[in-house]
């Protein structure tokens, strides 16, 4: 869910755009540097700055800092020392995947959720889904999303806000935990050697370059000839022929997703035949199609609940963010606030039961990616630079500087004389930070960057599960929770 930005490439293109003296047609426009400070009323003048110098750091101070990185030097190195891989209460989910240059994180975090039902079904040591599969049908129908939103606002003038907001990121890798669970219900699930990752599925920026400007392309051909008068019906046809070369141009890219494979698997030997000494055997062949698979499995999707945990909203109630999907002929993800206590005991439940958990949470915020810690406060920036940084997470939400943006699964918990200290997360970044792709969430960030668990509706007590039955509140398509989780 994190959009991958090429820094580089941008600062280029933001500085080949700043105009140049050397090449001013006309001298008197240069841009000149003067050493005189112009102050006006509410500009910064002359005294502050003067008062500012006399304020800053001694230059011990700002040469030690100036040459480390803020995180290594305020890291708190207790936190570190003391951190253990111990917890009581485990999942076993299987080895870590990686997303790599793309941001899937939605997806990775769904479809391990469901690995541990083939591990168990099959009795396979371990088990990974295709990602790619999945991403093929995401890719395709949010593009169909977004040609029916270019015909429902088309009548809407060109800086309409909800038409730019599907104009700026209009095919994004990012998602919610309903844009994998309805792909996985309409499409089905295949192993990942069915359909392997591609040079573009790892990393999506050209491809997803290329899309944005096929799709902006056919967003101003839809908006021209609803002008000339076309009706829904005629430019649906036009959709089509534009969702044609969409699949197309995913199948360059992606490959094309298998409608039947060969379903096969290294199960364990139970060593009942006492002649066969062998500790594993391949099964037989057996063609399923993706959706025969996924049905296999005995995983009710719709039985799952978002909950979250979000101050900025009304705790014991029920919201959608409006066109807040991937499918268009789908529903908006439905969110249940409630309070934090309510909100741990509900994962708490399903991982005691043996059901990992999907969350969101800010990833930005107090993480140790190298080593896979999550701590509040872990970075001491106040004492280390002399400044107050600390803001509530409501705070923090409405100003923009947390939201959740990465999407990961917990399959653990460390519990101490009845309290859980820490968290075991599974994230998707590989094999290499934490241990082996696994890193340690402490309940204190929990409490001010986790926003959201999916969890089955069986470990939700009924006056949670009875705000589902309330009208919903409709939060618009701008809303923060939609805008960086999408990403």
């Amino acid at each position: 869910m994190l959009k991958k930005i090429l820094w580089a490439t941008t600062a280029c293109m933001v500085l080949s755009l700043a105009p140049c003296p050397a090449f001013c047609a006309d001298n008197s426009t240069a841009i000149t540097t003067s050493s005189s400070v112009v102050s006006g009323v509410g500009g910064i003048n002359a005294d502050m700055l003067k008062k500012f110098s006399a304020a800053k750091p001694y230059d011990g101070k700002i040469n030690a800092i100036s040459a480390q990185n803020l995180n290594e030097l305020s890291e708190k190195r207790s936190v570190l020392q003391a951190k253990d891989k111990f917890f009581t209460t485990k999942i076993d989910t299987g080895a870590v995947s990686d997303q790599k240059r793309s941001g899937r994180c939605w997806l990775f975090a769904a479809l391990s959720m469901l690995s541990p039902k083939v591990v168990e079904k099959y009795s396979v040591s371990d088990f990974e889904f295709s990602q790619n599969y999945n991403t093929f049908y995401d890719k395709l129908e949010k593009a169909n999303m977004f040609y029916e939103m270019m015909i429902k606002y088309a009548d809407r003038d060109i800086m309409d806000r909800n038409l730019r907001i599907w104009l700026k990121d209009p095919i994004s890798d990012g998602g919610h935990w309903t844009f994998a669970s309805d792909i996985i219900e309409k499409y089905g699930v295949v192993p990942n050697y069915a359909m392997a990752e591609t040079v573009h599925s790892n990393n999506t920026t050209t491809m997803n370059y290329v899309l944005e400007g096929l799709l902006r392309k056919h967003a101003a051909e839809i908006r021209e000839l609803a002008k000339q008068g076309k009706s829904v019906d005629e430019l649906r046809q036009v959709k089509e022929k534009d969702l044609s070369e969409v699949y197309s141009l995913l199948t360059m890219c992606l490959g094309e997703p298998p409608q039947k494979f060969n379903l096969r698997f290294e199960v364990k030997n139970d060593k009942k035949d006492k002649k066969d000494k062998k500790d594993k055997k391949i099964t037989e062949s057996k063609f399923v199609t993706p959706v025969e698979f996924y049905k296999s499995l005995g995983v009710n999707l719709s039985d799952y609940i978002s909950i979250f945990s979000n101050p900025a909203w009304n705790y014991n109630e029920y919201y959608v963010i409006e066109n807040n999907r991937n499918m268009y002929d789908s529903k908006d993800l439905p969110m249940i606030n409630i309070e934090l206590d309510k909100f741990k005991e509900a994962a708490k439940n399903s991982i005691k039961d043996g059901e990992p958990v999907w969350f969101a949470a800010d990833a930005s915020h107090d993480m140790d990616r190298k080593l896979g810690v999550m701590y509040e406060d872990l970075y001491d920036y106040s004492s280390l630079l002399g400044i107050n940084t600390k803001m509530p997470k409501k705070e923090r939400y409405l100003y923009g500087s947390s939201v959740a943006n990465h999407a990961m699964l917990v399959t653990g918990y460390d519990e101490v004389n009845g309290k859980i200290t820490k968290w075991c997360v599974k994230n998707s970044w590989g094999k290499t930070p934490g241990d082996a792709g696994y890193f340690t969430m402490y309940d204190n960030w929990v409490d001010d960057n986790v926003y959201q668990f999916i969890v089955n509706k069986k470990y939700l007590s009924k006056d949670v599960l009875d705000l589902l039955k309330k009208t919903p509140v409709v939060l618009p398509e701008y809303d923060l929770m939609r805008e960086n989780l999408n990403k």
